[in-house]
This record gives C-alpha cells, structure tokens and sequence, in this order.
C-alpha cells in the first residue's frame, strides 16, 4: 500500500507544479520559484517531513530502498526547506554508512544531487560528517 502511494505523488507534484527541463535551461530551478509554491508550501513540507519519519521508522531493507526511490525522484523540494534538507542529509549519511549495498548506493545518489545545489560550507560540513560515519563504521 505504500509503495502505491508513493508512486503517485511524485507525478501529482509535477502536475501541480511543473518545472521546466534542466536541458533547456541549463539552470537548475527551484519549485519555490514558481508561481504556486506558495499554496503548496505547507502540503509539501508536511509531506516531506512524513516521509522522512517513514524512512527512520522502516527497518526491511526492501522498503528502504523504495522510500530511497521514492526521495530520489523528488529531492529537488526537500532543498527548498533547509531543515529538512539537512534531516535527509542525517538519514541518508547513515543509511550509506550502515545499510547494505543497494541502499547505501542509492543514498549516495541522493547525497550527490542534494550536493549540486549547496554552498561549499555545507558541502565541506557535510564531507566531513560522511567522512566520520565512514570512519566510525568502518571494520579493520
């Protein structure tokens, strides 16, 4: 049921708030910029902290990597709310750190692309915690 779910909303959300192609604009664009972000604000940044308390309260490794699916098509609205995009940032460091090879690669993905849209304060910051997840779960 779920996993249903999730695979309607992303396209909901494209519906209502359709963002034009990188190709064409060589530019990333933010869905804040948008006209109709600001009635959806609210419903968005609801729906992106539920999926966030989804993915710390699942433990299959399987529904993991569907909710990591799911975070992967619409990660570009969590870098509209800076908390929560650093919440994400938390849950996919550990999930890279600890989970098996599936999960830990399609958290890395994630980490990438939420990457390219931050300052390099926040990327070095974000560097150095994955550097002592890695570190601290590490086997010798």
């Amino acid at each position: 049921l779920v996993i249903a779910c999730l695979r309607y909303v992303r396209p909901t959300l494209e519906h209502h708030l359709p963002l034009p192609s990188s190709i064409t604009t060589k530019k990333l664009i933010l869905p804040s910029s948008l006209k109709s972000w600001g009635r959806l604000r609210s419903i968005i940044k609801l729906y992106l902290a539920d999926v966030l308390q989804l993915l710390k309260g699942v433990s299959q490794d399987s529904m993991i990597c569907a909710i990591l699916r799911h975070i992967e098509g619409i990660w570009i609205y969590f870098c509209c709310f800076p908390k929560l995009s650093r919440l994400l940032s938390h849950d996919l460091i550990k999930i890279w750190s600890e989970r098996q090879e599936e999960a830990a690669v399609l958290a890395y993905l994630i980490l990438r692309k939420l990457m390219t849209t931050l300052n390099e304060y926040k990327i070095e910051d974000l560097m150095k915690r994955m550097h002592l997840s890695y570190v601290r779960n590490s086997r010798f």
